[in-house]
């Protein structure tokens, strides 16, 4: 029997966990497969010892009505933080320039607990039932009720709707092992985008790194260089002790590429080099070091929403950053509205 009041989400992302928040405000329960260990997708925070680091999105902008209403208004704030210090930009030449006074204007916003604690607010706040470890191997419709294969070999449903919510690859392979798909779904074709690929390395060392004063962090603003992004996380306040140090690089897609395939020494190695490159009073002597690779870091570009719209008329919706571009604020802020579409769509019913 279908639960009317009841739809499944494929991906634990803020996109997902903010349509499960936008689900539950509409009265509606949400259940959510998550293939990896934990939530929140590239909002991810690691801890070791006595510090943490973010080693996906870096931070958070409220800049959209939608955003600040979730981040500011909606969801618990005590432990929401602005990063102080500005961004400034470097070329593919190492030259570091002066940060733009606007957009350091606005706060860039961090939680003292790490990145992570918005997904953990969202899925507080959503009341979802989250399935870890959980990957999904296709869909189906039979009447008006959705079921969910699972990768495991189980099924799950039906539900009222089911939310895409997963990086570009994973919902294609996701609707390519899906069967008895309504025929505007079928007749559809997945939306696609390319996704940049990132090596984030953080490394821990003590002492200064030699950044510039009042800088938090550098943005490489011509693409030219093998670093896109370098932050001091130990200025995010709350990220670690006195005296312990951490730097943070995410490597261009052009230099992550080619080199996901090596071993976490050789890529912290051959990063740092370029980092000793930018920070010229950095001595590069470091205690530990932690890599990730995002091998769907950021799309090119942005989706249109009408791509998608033949997929809604038989109750399957889309959200992720795919249709924003890849701010963590904007991806919650689409995944709301999707929420709040398939709310609509299951009330006319």
């Amino acid at each position: 029997m279908i639960h009317e009041r009841s739809v499944a989400i494929v991906g634990a992302g803020v996109s997902g966990l903010g349509a499960a928040y936008a689900l539950r405000r509409a009265g509606l329960r949400a259940a959510v497969f998550e293939r990896a260990a934990t939530i929140g997708g590239r909002v991810a925070t690691v801890e070791r010892g006595p510090v943490r680091f973010d080693t996906g999105a870096q931070f958070l902008r409220t800049d959209t009505p939608g955003s600040e209403e979730i981040i500011l208004r909606k969801l618990p704030r005590g432990d929401l933080i602005d990063i102080p210090g500005e961004v400034r930009p470097f070329a593919a030449d190492g030259t570091i320039g002066e940060g733009d006074p606007a957009q350091n204007g606005q706060p860039k916003w961090v939680y003292r607990r790490g990145l992570v604690q918005l997904a953990w607010l969202l899925h507080e706040a959503s009341g979802a039932t989250v399935h870890l470890n959980t990957g999904i191997a296709g869909l189906s419709r039979e009447g008006d009720g959705w079921s969910l294969s699972l990768a495991r070999g189980a099924e799950a449903g039906p539900f009222a709707a089911v939310i895409l919510a997963a990086p570009g690859s994973a919902s294609a392979a996701i609707l390519d092992g899906s069967t008895r798909l309504p025929a505007t779904v079928a007749a559809g074709q997945p939306p696609s985008l390319r996704y940049r690929a990132i090596v984030s390395v953080t490394w821990g060392y003590a002492g200064e790194s030699g950044g510039p004063a009042g800088c938090y962090a550098l943005v490489n603003s011509d693409r030219g260089h093998a670093i896109s992004w370098l932050a001091f996380e130990d200025r995010k306040p709350g990220y670690a002790p006195a005296g312990a140090g951490m730097l943070t690089a995410q490597m261009a897609d052009s230099w992550s590429r080619p080199r996901m395939a090596l071993s976490d020494g050789a890529l912290a190695a051959e990063a740092k080099l370029s980092a000793l490159g930018l920070l010229k009073g950095w001595s590069g002597e470091t205690r530990w070091s932690h890599v990730t690779r995002w091998a769907e870091a950021l799309p090119e570009g942005t989706l249109d929403e009408r791509a998608v719209h033949a997929y809604e008329t038989g109750g399957l919706f889309f959200t992720g950053d795919a249709f924003t571009g890849g701010r963590a604020h904007l991806a919650l802020e689409h995944g709301v509205g999707v929420g709040e579409r398939v709310a609509a769509a299951l009330e006319r019913r």
